[in-house]
């Protein structure tokens, strides 16, 4: 039974929630560059690298306000090496403010939580192999592009994890209603 709670708990929320053309829900596919900074740059020698998102965004048409879901997964090279890398993915769990007048051009800032975990590749460099979740936490702004069923965002974000720290700068597609 205690396997079946969570799909029992996430059906009786859809369920409750209406119809689906009261909410704003968007499907999300994105990606772009990251630029380590902090220890991550200085200490571990990460270089830029990109970094992929797919996610889920619940709008709410008389709020400006709503909530994504999304997965993210990149990788950043490391300095003096050719196969040294590190690995970021994990998930979180973001609040939505879009701000400005109604339209298809929306403004927003965004705040995130979540667990990333930071997993070392050492390639052929002979170094150990390290891998470590921690929680996440970060925010920015962004600007999407929205019409009847597809969209489009670009967005800046500030993410940090213990001393692995990011900007990502990504853009992506948006489909839904």
């Amino acid at each position: 039974m205690h396997r079946k709670a969570p799909g029992i708990v996430l059906a009786a929320l859809l369920l409750s929630a209406g119809p689906v053309s009261a909410q704003g829900i968007k499907f999300m596919l994105g990606g772009g560059l990251t630029v380590p900074v902090s220890d991550y740059k200085n200490v571990d020698g990460a270089q830029n690298g990109w970094m992929g998102m797919l996610g889920a965004a619940v709008s709410f048409p008389v709020l400006p306000i709503g909530v994504r879901v999304e997965g993210l997964y990149g990788q950043n090279p490391h300095t003096g090496t050719a196969t040294d890398k590190t690995l970021l993915y994990g998930g979180a769990a973001s609040v939505v403010l879009k701000f400005g007048i109604p339209g298809p051009l929306s403004p927003y800032i965004i705040g995130s939580a979540g667990y990333l975990d930071h997993h070392y590749s050492p390639g052929d460099s002979g170094n150990p192999s390290t891998d470590e979740w921690k929680a996440m936490y970060g925010g920015g702004v962004g600007l999407s592009l929205s019409f009847v069923v597809i969209g489009a965002f670009i967005e800046g974000r500030y993410l940090a994890r213990s001393s692995t720290r990011f900007i990502t700068a990504m853009g992506g597609l948006q489909i839904g209603i």
